[in-house]
């Protein structure tokens, strides 16, 4: 049995016993539900009812370490960017002006009520 069949039937074993077992039961229907979905790079179990994804060696090309590096430095410089125009990005959203809130509000705090009028 694949892990998705495996999952699956102890999910309908601990609806019939566990404390859980309504989410189990709802756990294990949603998978039922999805069992026909097909991804790229999935086959189907020994069971032949459900798909599995195929282990990522089998996709992946698989290179020495220069080889590797070589196509990791080029990857890293766009990593990085990414890192910096997402800061600044993030940086001009908090200095965006804040918005005065009008209308009253009320939560319920450790102290009780409080309402917007006052500090939180």
């Amino acid at each position: 049995m694949c892990p998705v069949c495996l999952a699956t039937a102890a999910l309908i074993a601990g609806s019939a016993t566990g404390s859980g077992g309504i989410t189990a039961l709802v756990a294990g229907t949603i998978l039922k539900r999805r069992s026909h979905i097909r991804f790229p790079g999935q086959t189907k179990c020994k069971g032949g009812q459900r798909w599995r994804r195929q282990r990522s060696s089998d996709q992946q090309k698989v290179v020495s370490h220069d080889e590797w590096v070589t196509a990791r430095k080029p990857f890293l410089a766009k990593e990085k960017e990414f890192t910096r125009r997402r800061d600044e990005l993030s940086r001009q959203r908090r200095e965006l002006p804040w918005e005065r809130v009008e209308k009253p509000y009320e939560f319920q705090g450790p102290q009780g009520q409080i309402d917007t009028g006052r500090s939180l």
